[in-house]
């Protein structure tokens, strides 16, 4: 929203039928150039894998590469457990 390049890793844990990778692939690539806050990207991915895919399970979790010394981690689960607090090398 700001205009400055955001970088970020895309961690899905899914369980259900198979989803192809290579589909999966394009489809998060599609979002390089999308504006829109983490949260909502977030929300966005879930809700289309969810309405795609029917799964068992799910969570999307996008850890974004600190700017001015805030991490931004964004996460959505139809659980109530939250990932590990692990940074990536990009953060």
């Amino acid at each position: 929203m700001t205009g400055q390049p955001d970088m970020a890793s895309v961690l899905i844990q899914y369980n259900g039928n198979s989803i192809s990778h290579e589909g999966l692939l394009k489809y998060l690539i599609s979002y390089r150039k999308h504006a829109e806050y983490g949260e909502q990207i977030a929300e966005r991915i879930f809700v289309d894998i969810m309405n795609r895919c029917s799964p068992e399970r799910l969570g999307v979790t996008l850890r974004f590469a600190r700017r001015g010394g805030i991490d931004i981690n964004s996460h959505r689960t139809f659980e109530e457990s939250l990932p590990a607090e692990v940074r990536v090398w990009r953060q």
